[in-house]
């Protein structure tokens, strides 16, 4: 009955009428059902008489205790996810398949040094040929650590039919802890009892916050329900209910998520924190087109303010091989994005949309599946990073999301450039402003993203008559909703005399090296008419060194990330950060900070005459050597020297700054425009100074037009509070919480010096509090800045948790 393979293509007549044969439908909060149904009370301690007693142990009955992810109290059986009217509504294949339990887990306390359960299956078949019997019949079980971190523990092994009994686990170590017990994800128990020494202590866990998590319901086909994951644990809705804290209701019917009408209606029956809609797998064009709409007017009418998130079928693993596969995606991916700009077109609200094509890793290799179809435990975990990556930024109550709606004002803008509206644009970084070329108006060019690394990045062009009111950003190229392209990332402009705004950009190509966003061609497109109408040369040849992969068919690994400046004869000049191919290198850490790199300088030689992009003439510097290094200091044999930063010098010299993996910004000078570069040496605020502290974080410096510099840097040594870049094991991106705040220092030309740039001390600008936001989750500011004097106005833009793009007014008296 499990029908992993099977795909309904189109609506059976007999649906019809047993949507219209319904019986009355009955609202209820799901909250309630899942979190307290049984008859001890959340937090309570359990009494040891209601429990069943033999051999010295404490029989609990589970369903006494409250089960997480029952959407329903009036099933049929206790662990059925339908009630029992359903029935009568349904497809059968629906219905028998919502007597497996798949979703449902137990949250307690004890202080128990052994836990064991007894659980009662509904089906012999305790395996499927391509699914081990621990998911399809098994249980789970996992702890909470001290650290708030959910840790697997134990697995229950299905043995027979119908009843097992299995000690998880003996021997913990005395102490008081929360488990969750998850219930076979394949078939279904008619009992499940937990067993617990007679001498240990059981509490019901603490109650989630209301409101503030009611559940995530998740809609969908087999991959939904859990196949292929080898314990119950492992299906991505109980990966994210554990990441995210929210309890989930798991509604996958395998092979039939095709977006029936009746279990929309039951659906809109429960009241949860999202509704997560992932049928595609089980779709085709044709159906998508008639269905998708008007199952989302069915959720909207009883829940008009939950958000809904549609989700694209994943990848075929073997997709890239089999042309079949990939039409059948483009087919369906086009419909459902149809489908979706038309609702948003009608205003239906909060809706929101996952693409499919990185779901399982793609961009790192295609071996998440079982079957080309259904996922790993690597693949889960994979498609359970791209889910909470969305869905984070939806589980906030309403006062949460009016908190984020204002969190724009936390650092003390002057103006707002572009808030996200959340459709797949809530990453916004590399924040260029320039003067547009023909017109009295500022332009801003960016790269945007759903995220950072997800695989959809573009460059974006928004423009200001008056730098306060930005016109909506318009896409340039690259990636994006409703786009058949593939990235274009990290996007820079020159301006040529001519009046020629050219855009360049890490292009992707069908094959990369070390990753999609950071290698590629040299990508060019152009607009003679001020920024709106745009043509597209061929990519520009860069030439190769030792540190690119030795076949040449792998593209360089490369980005710029500031504008461009004139050099001491007129010529635009920028620099560029090359990473070393790891078919050169390996990776010396797994941590992407110690990353070998240098910083290098493309010079634009005739692009003021404003020619095509295939008679572009780019010298590529340094002559004397592949770029400039700096040693890493965990791992000195490397060097890691990037993003450089350049300002010209009153006396024709070039001045670079660079982030480096030492702690301190580095910097060097160039007495011919870039050709020879002196050693680089640590930055300080003055020959023989202090050296000036700043993590692996961008550290742009800028001319000022009175003559002075202004150099922008986070002012510490990559260790801020707990959060450090130097940590053996990381427990998530350190880089969120050491890039803040952001510090300013004011710089003045020493001729005679050493170092030619002298700075005063450093003032706090920009501060986030350390609170993330966004779908990285990060509290990084002011990286990837850039800066404006126009119309008597000194303006920094910067990007505020590469999620909010802003603007602070630098006045005379912040630079005293």
């Amino acid at each position: 009955m499990h029908g992993l393979q099977t795909v309904y293509l189109a609506e059976e007549p007999s649906d019809r009428r047993r949507h219209n044969a319904l019986p009355g439908r009955r609202i209820m909060s799901a909250l309630l059902v899942v979190v307290l149904c049984g008859g001890a009370r959340a937090g309570d301690r359990v009494d040891p008489t209601t429990a069943r007693k033999s051999d010295g142990m404490c029989w609990y009955n589970v369903a006494a205790l409250g089960v997480e992810g029952r959407g329903w109290d009036d099933t049929e059986v206790f662990y059925d996810r339908l009630p029992a009217r359903a029935k009568a509504g349904v497809r059968p294949p629906v219905w028998s398949l919502s007597r497996n339990s798949a979703g449902m887990c137990l949250r307690f306390v004890t202080d128990a040094t052994a836990i064991h359960t007894r659980w009662a299956l509904r089906s012999r078949n305790l395996a499927m040929p391509h699914m081990p019997a621990t998911g399809v019949s098994g249980v789970d079980l996992y702890v909470k650590g001290s650290d708030a971190r959910w840790n697997w523990l134990s697995v229950g092994r299905p043995q027979q039919f119908p009843t097992n009994t299995v000690r998880l686990v003996g021997g913990l170590t005395d102490g008081k802890r929360e488990y969750r017990l998850y219930l076979p994800l394949y078939n279904g128990v008619t009992s499940v009892e937990l067993g617990l020494p007679e001498k240990a202590s059981l509490w019901q866990a603490n109650a989630y916050p209301p409101k503030r998590r009611k559940p995530i319901v998740f809609y969908g086909t087999s991959i939904t329900h859990g196949a292929c994951a080898s314990r119950p644990g492992m299906a991505h809705p109980a990966i994210l209910g554990r990441w995210l804290d929210h309890p989930v209701i798991n509604l996958g019917f395998s092979g039939n998520g095709t977006m029936d009408l009746p279990v929309a209606e039951l659906l809109a029956e429960l009241d949860p924190s999202v509704y997560v809609i992932d049928c595609l797998p089980n779709m085709n064009g044709k159906q998508v087109r008639e269905r998708a709409e008007l199952f989302v007017a069915l959720l909207r009418k009883q829940r008009p303010d939950t958000p809904i998130l549609l989700v694209e079928d994943r990848t075929y693993s073997n997709s890239a091989f089999l042309p079949s596969l990939r039409s059948r995606h483009a087919y369906s991916r086009a419909e459902l994005r149809k489908a979706y700009f038309r609702m948003k077109e009608k205003g239906v609200k909060d809706l929101h949309y996952l693409p499919g094509s990185h779901l399982l890793g793609d961009s790192i290799d295609n071996e998440a599946t079982v079957d080309n179809s259904h996922p790993t435990d690597l693949g889960f975990m994979r498609q359970a990073e791209a889910f909470r990556q969305v869905l984070q930024p939806l589980l906030p109550g309403a006062a949460d999301k009016d908190r984020l709606a204002k969190e724009w004002r936390r650092t003390g803008p002057d103006v707002a450039v572009y808030l996200p509206r959340g459709v797949q644009d809530e990453d916004n970084e590399h924040f260029l402003v320039f003067e547009a070329p023909k017109s009295d108006e500022l332009l801003a060019m960016w790269n945007q993203s759903s995220v950072e690394g997800r695989g959809d990045n573009r460059a974006v062009l928004a423009r200001s008559m008056d730098g306060v009111r930005w016109s909506e950003p318009v896409i340039l190229a690259g990636s994006g909703p409703g786009r058949n392209e593939r990235q274009a990332n990290w996007p820079f402009p020159v301006v040529a005399k001519t009046g020629r705004l050219y855009c360049f950009f890490t292009r992707e190509l069908e094959v990369y090296d070390n990753n999609r966003q950071g290698s590629g061609a040299l990508g060019c497109i152009w607009s003679d008419d001020n920024g709106y109408a745009w043509k597209k040369g061929p990519d520009i040849p860069m030439p190769r060194n030792r540190f690119d992969n030795p076949d040449t068919s792998k593209p360089r690994n490369w980005i710029v990330w500031q504008k461009p400046i004139r050099d001491s004869k007129g010529r635009w000049i920028v620099g560029y950060t090359q990473c070393t191919s790891y078919a050169v290198r390996k990776k010396v850490s797994p941590y992407w900070v110690h990353t070998e790199s240098r910083c290098a300088f493309m010079r634009f030689d005739n692009i003021d005459e404003g020619p095509a992009s295939q008679d572009l003439k780019i010298t590529w510097l340094p002559t004397d050597r592949e770029g400039l290094e700096v040693p890493d200091r965990v791992f000195p044999e490397i060097s890691v020297a990037q993003e450089p930063s350049l300002v010209l010098l009153p006396d024709g010299r070039l001045f670079c700054v660079m982030r480096t993996m030492d702690g301190h910004i580095w910097h060097s000078v160039s007495s011919d425009d870039g050709a020879t570069w002196r050693a680089p040496e640590m930055l300080r605020y003055r020959d023989d100074g202090e050296g000036v502290k700043q993590p692996l974080a961008p550290c742009p410096i800028y001319a000022l037009a009175d003559g002075r510099f202004l150099l922008v840097f986070h002012n510490n040594d990559g260790t801020l509070g707990k959060a450090s870049q130097w940590k053996k094991k990381w427990r998530g991106n350190e880089a969120n919480f050491i890039r803040h705040p952001a510090y300013i220092a004011v710089g003045t030309f020493k001729a005679d010096a050493h170092q030619p740039i002298w700075f005063d001390a450093p003032k706090k600008l920009l501060d986030t509090g350390g609170v993330p936001i966004g779908p990285k989750g990060t509290a990084e500011v002011a990286t990837y800045t850039s800066l404006t004097e126009w119309h008597g106005k000194r303006t920094l833009w910067y990007p505020d948790r590469k999620y909010f793009l802003l603007g602070k007014t630098i006045t005379d008296q912040m630079l005293e």
